[in-house]
């Protein structure tokens, strides 16, 4: 078993279903389990579009989703809604990026960060009320603090799968250093160590600084959207449990459970006779 650990890189395998992962519950506990992300619309709770991972956390799936949803809907503009499982600052910027208006929980309500400039002008100012951080860009290979300094690739982290992007000077000379770090500013980044390469283009790298701030209102109203259609699965189709094994064929029970939902809602919405007509029509 050790052997086998370090030969794939993992620090967990599942003898019962090696795609599998221990995670954490609602209830604090935790469970070999996939984690299930569902993109639903607010207006009819239909699931738009589902992901299966065996990722045991939710960090980089918000742009991802948000992205696939925006191309189902055909819009132009998107406004989404996460808990504070999905808040990544790289993942916030990439939706700002791409007209996806993110309303993330964060502990913190007003957050600085850094986001590419779209005037060919640095725009960074000195924040006196300083709660900031980190974003990596993946086209310039950088990450680049909420103050605007840029963050060099500095080595990989093997047993975290995770890049390391710093810049010791600048975080030393920084006003704002005693209430932002103890030693110096790390900004880790998920990737397959192949991925990893100390090039970088500085060049043509442009920012513009922001306040994230998100709107409690839309907040509050994120488990009414996306936790109904898991409360109707788990309650009313008796779907609390994957029924089988291996990434794949959880993926495909997920995607009958999933259209399974959608068209009881649907009938809850139009009746049977109604569906019947539109889907002849």
């Amino acid at each position: 078993m050790k052997t086998q650990l370090e030969e794939t890189g993992e620090t967990q395998i599942s003898l019962t279903d090696p795609d599998s992962k221990r995670m954490k519950t609602a209830s604090n506990t935790s469970e070999v389990s996939y984690n299930i992300q569902s993109a639903v619309d607010d207006k009819h709770k239909l699931v738009l579009d589902y992901e299966v991972t065996n990722s045991c956390n939710d960090r980089n799936l918000l742009f991802p989703m948000a992205k696939k949803a925006k191309k189902i809907l055909n819009q132009e503009e998107l406004t989404v809604v996460a808990d504070k499982g999905y808040f990544v600052a790289t993942d916030i910027v990439k939706c700002i990026n791409n007209n996806i208006t993110a309303h993330v929980s964060n502990k913190n309500e007003n957050i600085s960060m850094c986001i590419l400039s779209d005037d060919k002008q640095n725009h960074i100012g000195e924040w006196q009320d300083f709660r900031g951080e980190s974003v990596y860009f993946k086209e310039h290979n950088l990450g680049v603090c909420s103050m605007g300094q840029i963050l060099y690739p500095k080595g990989y982290l093997k047993n975290e799968k995770a890049a390391v992007f710093s810049n010791a000077a600048a975080c030393k000379n920084c006003i704002h250093h005693d209430k932002c770090i103890k030693t110096f500013k790390r900004l880790k980044v998920k990737m397959p160590k192949e991925s990893f390469s100390q090039k970088y283009d500085e060049e043509n790298l442009f920012l513009k600084q922001i306040t994230y701030s998100p709107d409690k209102n839309i907040l509050k109203r994120r488990k009414a959207i996306v936790e109904h259609p898991f409360g109707t699965i788990k309650r009313h189709l008796n779907s609390g449990y994957c029924l089988l094994k291996g990434l794949k064929n959880v993926q495909g029970e997920f995607a009958l459970t999933f259209l399974a939902y959608n068209l009881k809602r649907v009938i809850n919405m139009l009746g049977v006779d109604t569906l019947i007509r539109e889907i002849q029509s």
